[in-house]
């Protein structure tokens, strides 16, 4: 009788045992609220003397299936004392999936780049998106989108229009520590069919600690029909720390 009972003791035990091991564990939930900074700075001296000092604020919170990301991005540089370059942008954008790959959304967005004759150009709309690829190792995604864009110029007056905007929005995560994102966008002018502009942002970041980050960036603006005696195309190059939070 006594050992029977060891038997079923022992069996016992080894069947929980080996419950336990194939129970697989529990996942990480995803938090609510993530984001990022980021500081960058150079400095040569010489023949020439020049600076440019940038930073950045990305702030995400995504109760799913809801999600509102909040960006905002400065850039100022000189050469020789002289001021050179100066732009703030930002944006704010809400959306809900309401599939695993449709959804719809509502954006405002800001410019401010005196060098390209912008005081302002603020745009506003609402559209619809279609997330193409979904990962784990690539991800796209597509806007398309009917609102309303205001220029505040500095030279030929002011401008408001209609205004469509469409684009795409990349990642390639090609490894655990390291990722290349592009978003490219077009903004259409209904009331002047060459007045459209381009905004392309494309950045390389790579993982230093769970925290930190290098991250190098391109960021280019088009304007098709730009300010009077301003040019059409201006670009940006950085290397930025970033730390996530």
């Amino acid at each position: 009788m006594r050992r029977s009972l060891k038997s079923i003791s022992w069996a016992s035990i080894f069947g929980a045992s080996v419950a336990l091991a194939q129970t697989p564990p529990t996942p990480t939930p995803t938090p609510v609220w993530s984001g990022s900074a980021e500081f960058s700075f150079l400095s040569t001296s010489g023949n020439t003397s020049t600076k440019s000092i940038g930073g950045a604020l990305e702030t995400d919170y995504k109760p799913a299936p809801w999600a509102v990301i909040f960006k905002a991005a400065y850039l100022r540089a000189s050469n020789n004392s002289v001021l050179t370059a100066e732009q703030f942008d930002s944006s704010l954008k809400g959306s809900r999936d309401f599939t695993d790959r449709i959804g719809f959304y509502v954006e405002t967005d800001y410019l401010r780049n005196r060098f390209a004759g912008l005081n302002s150009l603020i745009s506003g709309e609402g559209g619809a998106s279609y997330k193409i690829l979904v990962g784990p190792e690539h991800l796209l995604r597509a806007d398309a989108g009917l609102g309303y864009a205001h220029e505040g110029r500095l030279t030929g007056g002011n401008r408001g229009y209609g205004s469509g905007k469409s684009g795409l929005a990349y990642k390639w995560q090609f490894s655990k520590t390291a990722a290349f994102t592009n978003d490219l966008f077009f903004l259409f002018d209904f009331s002047d069919s060459s007045n459209w502009t381009i905004t392309e942002k494309a950045a390389l970041t790579a993982d230093l600690t769970t925290i930190l980050a290098l991250k190098a960036s391109y960021s280019l603006l088009y304007r098709n029909e730009p300010v009077p005696t301003f040019k059409k195309t201006d670009t940006a190059t950085a290397i930025a720390l970033v730390a996530k939070f």
